[in-house]
């Protein structure tokens, strides 16, 4: 179960309905913590004018319920994030033309993750048929994709990092290609023609 609470008013409906005192206490301060991240950050900027620090918003101190990001902050944790130097890039267009996104992907391998959880993947045969099709897209074009179940993120999770890695060891190194972002801030991948 995933429970979204946003406010401290939130919280107290729900310490009415049996929260523990230790987890609600956990939650306050982490509601606090974020009200203090999320005011902008006044600073001087050259010609003297009130600007804006940008930052990213941070990590939940709680660890996450979804397996889908428990296997992202894992594989960020081992490889980096690519933005900052490191490999693990997530959701990922790889296919020209098409709307096919990775999980998540290592570029510089052309190796890439799929959470595939029965909930979206296998419970209806057309998601069924759209995932073998969008698997046998990917692959076309030089991918090689690693389905990864829930159980696998949720209670493999060391274990399924270790067979990742000896996937990108098994791949050629990948240096001829290009990363651009949409406006929705999707990651696109692309070879040069």
């Amino acid at each position: 179960m995933t429970l979204r609470i946003a406010s401290s008013k939130e919280l107290s409906a729900w310490k009415g309905q049996g929260m523990s005192s230790s987890v609600a206490a956990q939650l306050q301060a982490h509601l606090e913590n974020v009200d203090r991240q999320k005011k902008t950050l006044a600073t001087k900027t050259p010609r003297g004018k009130q600007g804006r620090v940008v930052q990213e918003p941070p990590y939940s101190p709680l660890p996450p319920t979804d397996p889908a990001i428990q296997l992202y902050r894992a594989c960020v944790k081992r490889w980096g994030r690519f933005q900052s130097g490191g490999d693990v890039l997530m959701e990922v267009l790889v296919v020209p033309g098409r709307k096919f996104r990775l999980d998540i992907a290592w570029p510089r391998k052309m190796l890439g993750a799929e959470h595939d959880g029965w909930e979206f993947h296998g419970k209806y045969l057309e998601d069924f048929k759209k995932d073998r099709e969008k698997y046998v897209a990917i692959t076309a074009q030089g991918w090689s994709v690693l389905p990864i179940s829930s159980h696998q993120a949720r209670f493999e999770l060391e274990d399924t990092l270790d067979l990742i890695q000896q996937a990108l060891d098994a791949r050629p190194d990948n240096e001829d290609f290009t990363i651009r972002y949409t406006k929705a801030g999707y990651a696109v991948y692309s070879k040069p023609a």
